[in-house]
């Protein structure tokens, strides 16, 4: 594995652990609140799914790529637009008084919700985009079809040495 395919698996590991749990968590907590008012669907099933298709992505399929990569883009903007917008509206009608309890019970927690968002911008562009993520799914995708050449892991050195 070169170095560069190496940093295109850590970054990939450090995203896909973090989706991962960060759906997972969710489906937890929309199950913790009862059964009887989960809505299945928007709750469990998509995050499932898609945790499971970033999961998936270690294969290194190129249209699988680009669908988590655009999924992230789009949800990680909604994220950052719905709560840049909530922010703004909350403050134009809070009063000038109240600002500092404001920012405490209302601007920390959209605002982190807001940082979630760019993380999922940051990401989705990363998996689209990332040199090193490419190599890294063009490495697993040759791993996989049994491809991958046996000499470019091992120490070439004899190789230059004799001219080829």
């Amino acid at each position: 594995m070169t170095p560069q395919e190496r940093r295109g698996k850590w970054l990939f590991l450090i995203l896909a652990t973090l989706i991962i749990l960060e759906k997972l968590a969710g489906v937890g907590l929309a199950l913790s609140g009862g059964l009887a008012e989960v809505k299945w669907f928007k709750s469990v099933v998509q995050p499932v799914g898609f945790a499971l298709a970033v999961a998936f992505l270690w294969q290194g399929d190129v249209w699988l790529r680009w669908l988590v990569g655009a999924a992230c883009v789009f949800s990680g903007w909604l994220l950052v637009f719905v709560s840049g917008r909530v922010l703004v509206k909350l403050a134009g009608v809070t009063p000038p008084e109240a600002i500092g309890f404001f920012w405490q019970v209302a601007g920390y927690p959209i605002g982190l919700v807001g940082v979630w968002g760019l993380l999922y911008v940051v990401a989705g562009l990363l998996f689209l985009f990332s040199p090193s993520m490419r190599a890294f799914f063009r490495y697993q995708r040759a791993r996989r079809r049994g491809t991958t050449p046996a000499f470019r892991d091992a120490d070439t050195s004899l190789l230059s040495q004799r001219g080829g």
